[in-house]
This record gives structure tokens, C-alpha cells and sequence, in this order.
């Protein structure tokens, strides 16, 4: 049933109910605000089913999310490009001159590495590469 058929019906009930307010034993209002509700509880349920099949956040892929700087329900092709990205800043070869940023971009870029590597395997075996 339309909205415009529900406020057409609980306009009605309040007009009768203002016009003849012993007329009716129970209150008309009262109902059609109760079935109001009951209509938009169950519109609210299957809407909630709908959100149902979201991914629940894991803890433990969380956090390679967050290495990646990408958003938890973010898609394969996100997270690839942003690994592509971090890698192309911080590759070791690119601070082929100073060992010690040498050392520190292998470690961030090992880092990166196992982050997209764990990613792209909790994504395809949820099916969702």
C-alpha cells in the first residue's frame, strides 16, 4: 500500500475521530499510527537483511587495511592501486644513496607487501576478487 493511501486513511481517522469523538470506542488514530509503525518496522527489517551480507570488520585484515591507507570495503582494484602507489615511494631503489633509508624502505616495503599479499588472499577466498 502506497504512503499516500496511509496518510489518506489516517487523515480520514483523525477528521472522524475529531467530528464524532464518541463514535468510536476504540481510537482510530491510535491504530492507523500502529499500523504506520508496523509498516515501517518491516520495511526497516528487510532493508536491515539487505545490510545483513556486509563483510564484518576482522580484526586481524583490519589493520593491513589501515597500512594501506584504504577503507575497510574497499575492492581489489583500490587496494592494488594504493599498494602500487606506497611501493613506488617508498621501493628501496629509490634511496639507493643513504643505506639507512635504504634499510627503512626495505622494511616498509616488506611491510606493504605482506599487507596487499594477506588482502588479496582474505578477498579471494571470500570471492570477492
Amino acid at each position: 500500500m502506497g504512503i499516500s493511501n496511509r496518510l489518506f486513511r489516517l487523515a480520514k481517522a483523525y477528521i472522524n475521530d475529531f467530528i464524532h469523538p464518541d463514535r468510536y470506542d476504540d481510537d482510530p488514530l491510535k491504530d492507523a499510527f500502529e499500523e504506520l509503525e508496523r509498516e515501517e518496522r518491516k520495511q526497516r527489517r528487510s532493508t536491515s537483511a539487505n545490510h545483513s551480507s556486509r563483510r564484518r570488520k576482522d580484526p586481524r585484515i583490519a589493520q593491513y587495511y589501515e597500512r594501506l591507507n584504504v577503507p575497510y570495503d574497499s575492492d581489489y582494484e583500490t587496494v592494488r592501486d594504493a599498494w602500487k602507489i606506497l611501493m613506488k615511494k617508498y621501493h628501496p631503489d629509490r634511496h639507493a644513496g643513504d643505506p639507512e633509508k635504504v634499510k627503512m624502505a626495505t622494511k616498509i616495503s616488506q611491510d606493504l607487501t605482506e599487507a596487499y599479499k594477506e588482502i588479496e588472499k582474505y578477498l579471494k577466498a571470500n570471492r570477492r576478487v
